[in-house]
């Protein structure tokens, strides 16, 4: 259940939803996905599973109180186990699931109450607050998406004494099938970035990269930059800088690079795009809110411009160590990061004969 809709081809969160409904019906699951209507589109996951697309509701993320005749009928219905994409899509239908006796995993991905709290934005902070103790009151599982964010949620909930819900993480993956092209390095020193520009942390690391970070670089000789993704429609007078938009191939786009640059700040959760940073076999740098998941993986972490300036410098004059180094990597995390293995947690408890129920409204 979610409202945005599972979407191979979508942003890091309906991908993620996506590759999860991917393996839970490949170990043999019947999937009913249910989801919002909108402009989304669900070509993709109807491939994988039954898809139920439900009217929105009119005000934002809260529950209509009279359900349209298509959410009653799914309602009416007796699923076995329930999974919750999003702290927010609770928010949208929490009263209709816990009329269920189906357990209950929240998949909340990132612990929003403390990304709000780092901000200074105490009304947010403290209403998402009550939201996650709600769910860790009512759901047999919760679900974040690094160790991080697991370690907030149960340093920061105040129902800590009410607690129901077990916790565990479920890191982002990728799929090895779409990284098939491995490193093949261009003739001149590259460093490439990538993502949805359009979400907050994404554009202020690019924002610092190329204020901080890609003026330091000058000094280079050779040196370009090539950012791909949507969310911006910036034009550089630098003729060593380009915005080429949304590439088809991420892989291959990735795999001539000398060097992936993975800049977030101010971020929450773990971005999908750190681990398919370190698959393409091609050295990482990222900031700290950039690899929050196996930073020990990436040639360097850092939020210090001078550090990646010298990083940067060092992999273009001598390339060949890092290089050793992202190809080694590069096979790990084929294996240790596919979407089959971090998926394991929530297909084990999918297939647990007797999770600890969910709690319902009275």
């Amino acid at each position: 259940m979610s409202n945005e809709t599972p979407d191979l081809r979508g942003q890091g969160g309906q991908r993620r939803q996506y590759f999860q409904i991917r393996e839970l019906v490949e170990t043999g699951h019947d999937v009913t996905v249910a989801t919002l209507d909108g402009p989304q589109s669900d070509e993709s996951v109807r491939r994988l599973a039954e898809v139920v697309r439900l009217t929105s509701p009119g005000r934002r993320y809260l529950p209509d109180r009279r359900p349209d005749g298509m959410t009653r009928a799914l309602f009416r219905r007796s699923f076995d186990r329930v999974v919750i994409a999003h702290t927010e899509s609770w928010r949208t239908w929490r009263r209709e699931l816990l009329r269920q006796d189906a357990p209950v995993l929240v998949d909340m991905h990132n612990v929003l109450s403390s990304w709000h709290g780092r901000q200074s934005r105490g009304r947010e902070a403290h209403g998402w607050a009550k939201v996650e103790d709600e769910i860790m009151r009512r759901s047999a599982a919760v679900a974040v998406c690094s160790a991080r964010e697991l370690d907030e949620l149960a340093s920061g909930s105040r129902a800590q004494h009410e607690r129901r819900a077990a916790l565990v993480v479920l890191p982002h993956g990728v799929d090895p099938r779409e990284w098939i092209a491995g490193p093949a390095p261009s003739a001149q020193p590259t460093i490439k970035l990538f993502g949805n520009w359009g979400w907050g942390p994404n554009r202020a690391g690019l924002e610092w990269f190329l204020r901080e970070v890609w003026p330091r670089l000058s000094a280079i000789p050779g040196l370009r930059c090539d950012v791909a993704g949507a969310g911006t429609q910036a034009t550089s007078v630098d003729p060593r800088l380009s915005f080429v938009g949304r590439v088809e191939d991420l892989s291959r786009f990735l795999s001539d690079a000398w060097v992936v640059g993975v800049p977030v700040r101010e971020g929450v959760g773990a971005p999908v795009k750190y681990a398919e940073a370190l698959v393409t076999g091609v050295p990482v740098v990222a900031t700290g809110d950039g690899a929050p998941l196996r930073s020990d993986l990436a040639t360097l972490v850092s939020d210090d411009p001078a550090e990646w300036t010298r990083c940067i410098a060092e992999v273009v004059a001598r390339p060949e160590p890092a290089r050793a180094a992202a190809a080694a990597v590069r096979r790990s995390a084929l294996v240790d990061l596919s979407w089959h293995g971090v998926s394991r947690p929530l297909i084990d408890w999918v297939a647990d004969p007797c999770p600890q129920p969910s709690g319902r409204f009275s």
